[in-house]
């Protein structure tokens, strides 16, 4: 009698600490899916664009006339502002909140940390650098039609829109396109004629004109990205974009199967004891 009453405890016992590992995943999985589906949102606010198609529509807002009689200066014109309103200048970075797979190999390299989808840019940070700025000006040209292309220069990158015959430089993180008479240049002509250059980035200091001038007379490290449409200026970053959208979706499928794992082990546990 007394040894069925200890095997019965022991049992009890036994049950109770495969109960609680059992839950130890449940609870872990739970807590880290609604983790992900905070930050996956994080920076999504009222009346700030949230996807492509709502930028679009902002910058579409931005102009005063009918959007399908406006020319492609004036489009690249409501572009650049659209862009300004919806984000600052500063260093994009994912975090443990927007994508937990990328922030963690951020600290190997800080560069694979960067955001580079556009949609995901839009909710996951509100500021961009020079490379994120051009790329978005380019992707939201080409969806209203206009050739585009990024372009890649020493330390800084830009984006060029064609229209009117020729190429058009955009410079979205430093504001700046055209000259005091309103004149837009391509970026060739820009690496020949630095008082020029000087003259569109007139309201920056003397030492930062100085630092633009040198980036873009660096002709032999500029790099022109026509062909494919819509890729990023060089390679690494097409990668690592690609390289984004999947660590996108196993943000989301790790926590789950742990969450699953979890609930197979209560499953066979229920099983074990009938």
């Amino acid at each position: 009698m007394v040894t069925n009453i200890l095997a019965m405890q022991k049992r009890a016992k036994r049950d109770i600490i495969h109960k609680a590992i059992s839950l130890i995943p449940i609870v872990i999985g739970v807590v880290w899916t609604a983790y992900v589906a905070f930050g996956h949102n994080l920076y999504i606010q009222e009346g700030r664009p949230s996807n492509m198609a709502e930028l679009r529509s902002l910058a579409r807002s931005m102009s005063d006339e009918d959007w399908s009689t406006i020319d492609e200066r004036a489009k690249m014109d409501a572009i650049m502002k659209s862009l300004r309103k919806t984000f600052d200048n500063g260093r994009p970075r994912h975090t443990l909140e927007t994508n937990w797979i990328l922030f963690l190999l951020g600290q190997l390299n800080e560069y694979i940390a960067a955001p580079r989808i556009p949609n995901v840019m839009l909710r996951s940070t509100p500021v961009l650098q020079c490379g994120e700025f051009s790329y978005l000006a380019m992707r939201m040209a080409l969806e209203e039609g206009i050739r585009a292309r990024h372009v890649g220069l020493y330390g800084h990158v830009v984006m060029e829109a064609f229209y009117d015959d020729r190429w058009h430089m955009y410079d979205p993180s430093n504001e700046v396109y055209a000259d005091s008479e309103g004149m837009t240049y391509p970026v060739s002509y820009l690496e020949r004629h630095p008082e020029t250059i000087g003259d569109i980035y007139r309201h920056r200091t003397r030492e930062k004109i100085d630092r633009i001038i040198e980036k873009y007379g660096t002709t032999e490290n500029n790099t022109y990205m026509t062909i494919p449409r819509g890729t990023w200026f060089n390679p690494k970053g097409e990668i690592l974009m690609r390289f984004e959208a999947v660590a996108e979706v196993l943000k989301w499928i790790v926590p789950v199967m742990v969450l699953l794992f979890g609930m197979t082990m209560i499953v066979r546990f229920r099983h074990d004891r009938a």
